[in-house]
């Protein structure tokens, strides 16, 4: 986002979105980036939402910047902090080879809309599935 302070800059913009225990969404608060994103500009962050009365944080979704797992251990230390999905996703496919995800997509699809109580059915260990085909060891 362009931010003018003096000067326009491109400036990332973080957003802190809170979803309550009946599913209920709400923005906790905004904030511009100063150009670095590490440990302890999210505690500041974290803190600001403590003090603003945030409470009970179980779990916190992120995209796995460095410093986030530090500062949440900081502001929240019982809660979990985990990789979001397209973020994971992002990353296992860094390890195929790109004209291989239109095949291993659906599978990894597959195994993160599961339900939690039950895995994905399981292959014929006859046929190995298409992901195993031209993957880098």
């Amino acid at each position: 986002m362009k931010i003018r302070q003096g000067q326009v800059a491109n400036r990332p913009v973080y957003v802190v979105v809170g979803t309550s225990l009946d599913g209920e969404r709400d923005v906790l608060g905004t904030w511009a980036g100063t150009g670095g994103e590490g440990a302890k500009q999210w505690a500041g962050c974290l803190t600001e939402l403590r003090n603003r009365g945030v409470e009970d944080v179980f779990m916190v979704c992120s995209d796995g910047l460095k410093g986030m797992t530090d500062a949440i251990e900081q502001v929240s230390p019982q809660a979990v902090h985990h990789q979001c999905v397209v973020h994971l996703v992002r990353a296992s496919l860094r390890y195929t080879n790109r004209k291989d995800w239109q095949k291993i997509a659906p599978e990894l699809r597959e195994i993160y809309t599961a339900p939690p109580w039950r895995l994905p059915r399981p292959r014929s260990r006859r046929s190995p599935p298409s992901s195993a085909i031209n993957t880098p060891p």
